[in-house]
């Protein structure tokens, strides 16, 4: 299945292009965004296009904030057939609507994707008292030559309100949610009666791909990461080489110089929302104090983070999750205390989907870190200001950094906080508390560190920029050029 990909850095213009093709070039078009606040952001974009064209393209949206009688997916597949004999069509949905509706004959329709979705979930369940319920609402549907069964749903089964509404049904509404979708829900079960078995935990996962859009007229997604994304590695874990990949560069204007200043609080260990909300809120008390004295433009944090600094920072508070929008690019200055590491829910996508650990934090934690502080005022390729981002561990800020150099974003510069006291500190190994208190670590010990750190990222950088070079075909190795 050939899928086109349109990259670029950011505020090159990916998704303006597509926009534009799809206000210009007449036909059906299925353009997906990841939240439903973007589709009313993009409508707006669309109808200033069509404002200067030739072509006036009916638009409509669908989703979740629209009060509807039907589902939206029921609702997307009631435009799809409304629209038959349109010729010039653009509608608007989320990627939660694209992976619940059935799209198995679009045959007349361009998908457009602005984004990688979140199309791969999993999760561990503890389910001896729910086991009932489970199996009064899906029939087990074994996979040949695995341990994993997809699930089926019942034709008496309940609703996914019915879940919602109730306590024990409530957090099997993701699980529900994906069953009944065009890509299913898999269990590591064959028989319901495994379920009950004392200290057993349900493992589940539900993968949708591009390949579930192999029906349309063509597919494009703008997305400059997709490489990176779970989404893509799971695809070609469970369908090696289906997709045929074309990119498309955006290049965008010259960029004029600027520098980039990323400063981080702690070093010598990583940050996860659990800890930072339990053995590590004095820190994270420590950094709420430091912070909340400096202007910000926008941050954010982890949900119950968000809780604990809500009321204390300056600046606009925005969700964690902000790829795509375009309305923070005034803003200077960012703060993002964030983390998405690899969890026990995600043990399926790493026994069973091929995933590791480290692939599935670069998915998310450095995808999102990157993603925020594109958002601001780094989009402006005119702007000559320095750039302020606040992240919380060095690990962070290298990945951003090494990032930024390679789009030619502007002059990465990592700078440690002192103030909050956090530089130097080791976290306690999981598990019952040593019987002799851990070593600390002194300044010379810590610097020595830091220095091996940046000799390695040093390394990697040059490691990076001398295949992209190879890649160009105007690599030069070491030494004197030869002559003619």
């Amino acid at each position: 299945m050939q899928v086109r990909q349109i990259i670029g850095p950011p505020s090159s213009g990916k998704t303006y292009l597509l926009m534009n093709e799809m206000v210009n070039t007449p036909g059906k078009y299925i353009f997906a965004s990841p939240r439903t606040e973007l589709i009313d952001e993009r409508e707006q974009d669309l109808n200033r296009l069509m404002a200067g064209a030739n072509c006036k393209p009916l638009i409509r949206s669908i989703h979740s904030g629209k009060k509807r009688r039907h589902p939206v997916s029921v609702q997307i597949i009631d435009a799809i057939a409304e629209f038959e004999d349109h010729s010039h069509v653009i509608l608007q949905i989320t990627h939660e609507g694209l992976m619940s509706a059935d799209l198995a004959n679009i045959k007349d329709w361009h998908v457009v994707v602005d984004e990688v979705p979140n199309a791969v979930l999993a999760g561990k369940l503890d389910v001896p008292t729910t086991v009932t319920l489970l199996k009064a609402s899906y029939d087990l549907v074994p996979v040949a030559g695995a341990n994993w069964s997809r699930l089926r749903v019942r034709d008496d089964a309940p609703d996914s309100r019915s879940f919602m509404l109730d306590d024990l049904g409530r957090a099997l509404v993701s699980l529900d949610r994906r069953a009944r979708s065009p890509q299913g829900a898999y269990v590591d079960v064959l028989d319901w009666e495994d379920a009950r078995l004392r200290g057993r935990k349900l493992s589940w996962w539900s993968a949708w791909t591009l390949l579930d859009l192999r029906s349309a007229a063509s597919v494009t997604i703008a997305a400059a990461g997709y490489e990176h994304s779970i989404l893509a590695k799971v695809t070609q874990n469970l369908h090696p080489n289906m997709l045929q990949i074309t990119k498309e560069q955006v290049q965008g204007r010259t960029r004029q110089p600027r520098k980039v200043i990323i400063r981080y609080f702690a070093d010598m260990h990583r940050g996860s929302s659990t800890y930072l909300l339990r053995k590590g809120k004095p820190g994270l008390t420590r950094i709420l104090k430091y912070i909340s004295n400096r202007e910000i433009g926008y941050w954010s944090a982890n949900t119950d983070i968000m809780k604990y600094f809500e009321g204390h920072i300056s600046g606009e508070m925005v969700s964690p999750k902000a790829e795509g929008t375009n309305s923070l690019s005034h803003y200077r200055c960012c703060f993002y205390i964030y983390s998405s590491k690899a969890t026990k829910n995600d043990d399926p996508l790493i026994s069973s989907l091929g995933l590791s650990r480290e692939e599935i934090e670069r998915a998310r934690e450095i995808e999102d870190v990157i993603q925020f502080a594109g958002r601001g005022d780094l989009r402006n390729p005119d702007s000559t200001d320095d750039y302020l981002v606040f992240l919380y561990d060095r690990f962070q800020a290298e990945a951003l950094a090494a990032y930024i150099e390679e789009n030619g974003l502007g002059q990465p510069v990592i700078e440690p906080v002192e103030e909050t006291g956090l530089l130097g500190y080791v976290r306690a190994p999981a598990g019952r508390p040593r019987a002799v208190p851990q070593e600390t670590i002194t300044k010379a010990q810590r610097d020595e560190a830091l220095r091996e750190k940046d000799k390695e990222r040093k390394k990697r950088e040059r490691e990076a920029k001398r295949q992209k070079l190879k890649a160009e075909g105007t690599y030069r190795g070491p030494g004197a050029p030869h002559r003619k």
